[in-house]
């Protein structure tokens, strides 16, 4: 068949499939006669005419693209299916979606997804579509098309890509003509607005609603492959599915049901499983994205209605699946640490390569938004130490701290979510757990963290975290000090510092110059540790670190050598905040303001004064030697 034949019966094949409507009374007796036995390619009785168009016609095209024989052809028919789509009968359309539909693994939807005579929904039977077609014989061409579609790829009866190809044609003439449909309304908008209104809120007529239905299971069908993200028309096919999923009709609701049970049943087997061999962790993945999907295309309450426990489906409680899930693909990853898990040889080509670092954070980011939902409860402290427990490379440490500091605060979403939260499709979200002082000391202040392999990006989720009054403790300044002595990068040891020299200057805490035993309390008041409390004295934490270094040396700890150097770096640093010994300007104007009034005040009204020879040795003193040059005067004018 030339590619121009098909081109040119379109027109013929649109008028034949509209003579499957005209009235009986329309047509001669011999032209409703066809023979009743199937395999004649007749209805097995029914009076229909046989000059219309047939379900075997359509079947027949459908093998015609399978074959692989021109993909020329093969890509003209997919525009002709499609084409006439709108124009057929469901007597017509919905043999021929099934028939694509049965073209793919039968494994692959493991019959979740069956849009036949045994699937219903709240608008009634898909079958009930069929009740027109009765004991078509289509049975015998369907069979015939699966056998030689297996032989003609190498006995598999997979058929993806070419049900892709279909599929991403209804999507882009879907979406095409909704675009015009948009813009027609928005052109007349001002003029029958109760018009428009009274179509958006109108049903479907019961066949066009049954092979809407039977469109987007085949869709979704295509959507959910394990090697769907192989194709390139992946975003056109999700696209239109997302554009008809949010619809708020009863079809859509059963439908997007449906699809989240799918989604559910699979992300609950991934989750079970800890060999890495038995998972495909692409495919695990985007199940579990596809989950979030769907979830994202009710209204807000009903997402949390579904979020919600309960007791009796505690088992596929969709928080805990996601949660579960990531625990067990933690798992698995720990069994290869040093390599991707193995992909499973796609059916058709590879799939990109696996990217450990993005799914971990996109699983953490789909627990923030599902745990942000009010009604879906908060991570527990357990959880988190697991998680903590399982994150314990430098890059996966580091994406489980940006979590956590993003969690532990609410995004009121005003005017939008921050950008960390903005692949979200939702308004606002609460904060994913609570205990947010308990979290930070047991897990940021932990000596466990490992900063000796962190960056930038993990200290800066430690100062992003809401760490409520924790900020004060004795246990975060442990912690700067730490990270100050250990961390591997040097921007870390330097924030770290500035940030532990602060905490000491702050108002209730000892200033580091001070060599007085005292301490300040998170409430601000003093608290004595002569009987042997170090806490936050800043002099006896620098000598403590100088014995520990010393010893380390003596050991040979080449880390000892960093500890020494920067614990010269604060104590440098230290010294110059301090307002009696430091070099800044604003330390020396300090002190020598201090000591004009105490020259003032002890001078009083005496006559006695002393020479001013004195008085300006008095003031040098407290200059260092590098402002005294001349390049430290400048003209008063």
């Amino acid at each position: 068949i030339h590619r121009e034949i098909v081109s040119r019966s379109t027109e013929l094949i649109k008028f034949l499939a509209g003579m499957c409507d005209r009235d009986d009374d329309d047509v001669d007796e011999e032209a409703m006669t066809v023979s009743s036995d199937p395999a004649e390619g007749g209805d097995g009785g029914n009076s229909q005419n046989k000059y219309c168009l047939q379900a075997s016609h359509l079947l027949l095209a459908w093998k015609t693209c399978t074959n692989k024989a021109d993909a020329a052809v093969s890509a003209q028919i997919y525009q002709l299916l499609v084409s006439i789509l709108p124009s057929l009968s469901p007597a017509l359309a919905i043999p021929l979606i099934e028939a694509i539909r049965d073209s793919l693994e039968t494994a692959n939807n493991a019959g979740m997804l069956s849009s036949g005579s045994q699937q219903k929904s709240s608008g009634g039977s898909v079958g009930s579509g069929l009740d027109r077609v009765g004991s078509l014989g289509i049975s015998a061409s369907k069979s015939n098309l699966s056998s030689a579609g297996g032989e003609s790829n190498g006995g598999r009866g997979d058929h993806f890509f070419e049900v892709s190809e279909f599929c991403c044609a209804i999507a882009e003439k879907m979406l095409s003509e909704n675009n015009n449909a948009n813009n027609t309304n928005n052109n007349n908008n001002g003029n029958n607005n109760q018009d428009v209104g009274a179509e958006t809120t109108s049903q479907e007529p019961k066949g066009e609603s049954a092979v809407r239905e039977a469109i987007l299971s085949l869709q979704w069908a295509v959507l959910s492959h394990k090697d769907a993200l192989t194709l390139k028309s992946y975003e056109s096919i999700k696209r239109y599915v997302s554009t008809e999923i949010c619809k708020q009709d009863s079809t859509t609701g059963a439908l997007r049901m449906k699809f989240l049970m799918h989604c559910r049943t699979e992300v609950a087997k991934n989750a079970s499983s800890r060999n890495v061999n038995d998972v495909d962790e692409t495919h695990a993945l985007h199940m579990v994205l596809l989950s979030k999907f769907l979830l994202e295309g009710y209204a807000r309450e009903e997402m949390e209605r579904l979020v919600k426990y309960n007791p009796q489906e505690a088992e596929f409680h969709f928080p805990t699946l996601f949660f579960k899930d990531l625990m067990s693909y933690m798992k698995r990853r720990t069994k290869v640490l040093h390599s991707p898990p193995t992909r499973k040889p796609s059916s058709t080509s590879a799939a990109p390569e696996f990217n450990h670092a993005k799914s971990l954070e996109t699983r953490l980011q789909i627990l923030r938004f599902i745990y942000g939902l009010p009604s879906s409860g908060q991570l527990s402290t357990t959880q988190l130490d697991h998680l903590w427990s399982l994150c314990v490379l430098p890059g996966d440490r580091e994406t489980l701290m940006a979590f956590l500091a993003n969690a532990s605060r609410p995004d009121p979403g005003t005017p939008r979510l921050r950008p960390e939260n903005s692949m979200h499709n939702v308004s606002k979200l609460d904060a994913a757990f609570a205990n947010n002082v308990d979290v930070f000391e047991r897990l940021f202040c932990s000596e466990n963290v490992g900063w000796e392999n962190l960056v930038e990006g993990a200290y800066r989720s430690f100062r992003e975290f809401d760490a409520c009054g924790a900020r004060d403790s004795d246990r975060t300044t442990d912690a700067l000090w730490r990270i100050c002595l250990k961390a591997g990068d040097g921007g870390v040891a330097g924030r770290a510092m500035s940030d532990l020299l602060a905490v000491y200057n702050s108002p209730g805490t000892v200033s580091p110059s001070a060599n007085k035993d005292v301490v300040g309390r998170k409430d601000g008041s003093k608290e004595n540790t002569d009987e042997g409390g170090k806490g936050n004295q800043f002099s006896q934490r620098i000598f403590d670190c100088l014995v520990q270094v010393k010893e380390g040396l003596e050991r040979g700890d080449r880390s000892s050598e960093r500890s020494a150097e920067r614990c010269i770096r604060i104590l440098s640093a230290a010294i110059e905040r301090s307002r009696g010994l430091g070099g800044s300007a604003g330390a020396v104007a300090e002190r020598l303001e201090t000591l004009q009034q105490q020259q003032q005040s002890g001078s009083g009204g005496s006559e006695s004064s002393p020479s001013s020879s004195a008085v300006v040795e008095e003031y040098l003193n407290l200059v260092p030697h590098g402002m005294r040059g001349m390049y430290s005067c400048n003209t008063v004018t």
